[in-house]
């Protein structure tokens, strides 16, 4: 991935502006037609415990419609995300997101919905550096990003499905 930013803060609102590139040249994408890539530009702001962003992209969505003459560009992620420290190295987090993708619902590409939302709800603890996080995440769309073989046409994929709701434990450490 290749990504910059400028980020700056006005009036007590931090805003953040960039460009993300990603790009895995050895994998085909779902309709086994050229590269997986994705072209973005976004614009952020937070103020006190919240932060909002919105993603566009400029390419067709992860390579979704390559090939097919079937256009996503255009599609776009609005991420809401907030964190509260409780004290004591308590802290709670939340986040909802709407991913929007043109075109999702043509035949050739296959999707059953245009767009689906995810969310997380989390709790931290520091102890001594270490953060040590439970958080609950799951989307409105159960099978709509799956691994599953058949869910895109001519997909070359595993049967799994990530949208699923799960419980993601975490420890992390910053240096």
């Amino acid at each position: 991935d290749f990504y910059g930013g400028y980020k700056f803060e006005v009036a007590g609102v931090g805003l953040d502006v960039g460009a993300l590139y990603y790009f895995y040249p050895t994998k085909a994408d779902t309709l086994g037609q050229g590269h997986v890539h994705q072209d973005e530009i976004y614009i952020g702001a937070s103020y006190s415990i919240v932060t909002a962003k919105l993603n566009y992209g400029l390419s067709n969505f992860f390579g979704l419609g390559d090939g097919t003459g079937v256009d996503t560009k255009g599609n776009w992620y609005l991420d809401l995300s907030a964190a509260y420290d409780l004290g004591g190295g308590w802290g709670v987090n939340g986040h909802y997101g709407h991913q929007y993708i043109k075109n999702a619902t043509d035949p050739l590409i296959g999707l059953s919905k245009k767009s689906v939302d995810d969310y997380k709800l989390g709790v931290t603890k520091d102890l001594s550096g270490w953060v040590v996080g439970a958080a609950v995440v799951g989307t409105s769309k159960k099978a709509y990003f799956t691994t599953g073989a058949g869910v895109v046409p001519g997909a070359l994929i595993t049967p799994e499905d990530g949208g699923k709701t799960s419980v993601v434990l975490s420890l992390s450490k910053t240096f």
